[in-house]
């Protein structure tokens, strides 16, 4: 009988981070559940970022650019630029959209900082990423994007909220590793995150909480069912929208949360930003 070691949690580092997105991203079928694909265009309407402006815009932890594919559905103006820690994805996202108008480029990113110059973007995206990071990645992530983002540059975060991690844990009999099938270590809640970003002195704008196939009435009325009829749990997320320092200082604002029970009134943006929905 094969002898393996005992059961334990993965220790994920780069290698084995790089290892499995890689995977991913030869994956077809894994790849049309990449969150960006789905539910990228989403993003876009409740972010409630200019729709006119020429922003330079910069999607950290692009993986294969599917943000890009809603910008440019959407006709935007805006110029694109993807850093991704998955060689393979950075490699395959420069190749397919490089002559596409908008687009920047993509940069495979080794460590940070990057190479890319400070105060370049006027918004960052970190979908579907902080929920990846650990101990030793979190913090240096939350200072590279505000070194790239300038004076009161925007950055827009997507995260489970509350997630039962072990829904996803997995178990390999090979070598006895218990790992998340999406490599999450750790969950977040709109009262954490903040506590995150206030360390980093980014000022919260605005929070919404609820399900992303709420924005069709299928999807609707199938999570209602589920969760009063069924009683079947549907997991929330969690999109937010922070300020960096600005030059002339960085008041933190008012907080606002919109969840399902009701929303609340929109948050006044600091000023030198104006921000509109999208339509």
């Amino acid at each position: 009988m094969h002898n393996v070691g005992p059961e334990h949690p993965i220790d994920w580092d780069d290698a084995k981070i790089a290892r499995l997105w890689d995977y991913y991203s030869r994956r077809s079928d894994i790849r049309d559940q990449y969150f960006a694909k789905i539910y990228g265009g989403y993003v876009l309407r409740r972010s409630g970022l200019p729709r006119r402006a020429p922003l330079q815009v910069l999607d950290f932890g692009c993986g294969p650019g599917f943000l890009f594919d809603h910008i440019r559905e959407s006709r935007l103006p805006w110029r694109y630029s993807g850093l991704e820690f998955s060689e393979a994805s950075a490699t395959a996202l420069q190749e397919r959209a490089h002559r596409v108008p908008g687009f920047e480029r993509a940069i495979h990113a080794t460590g940070l900082p990057c190479e890319l110059p400070s105060g370049r973007f006027d918004v960052a995206f970190l979908l579907e990423v902080v929920e990846h990071l650990g101990d030793t990645q979190l913090d240096p992530t939350i200072e590279e994007i505000g070194r790239l983002l300038r004076p009161g540059g925007l950055l827009v975060i997507s995260t489970p909220n509350s997630e039962n991690m072990a829904i996803d844990t997995r178990f390999c009999p090979e070598c006895g590793a218990e790992f998340h099938q999406w490599q999450h270590v750790r969950t977040w809640t709109p009262e954490t995150l903040d506590a995150l970003m206030r360390r980093h002195r980014f000022a919260h704008q605005r929070t919404w909480v609820g399900h992303w196939d709420d924005h069709n009435v299928p999807g609707w009325l199938f999570n209602r069912a589920a969760r009063f009829w069924l009683k079947k749990r549907v997991d929330l997320h969690m999109l937010a929208v922070y300020q960096a320092p600005a030059a002339i200082g960085d008041a933190a604002g008012r907080a606002s949360v919109d969840t399902e029970a009701g929303v609340a009134a929109a948050v006044p943006v600091q000023p030198g930003v104006r921000m509109s929905y999208l339509k």
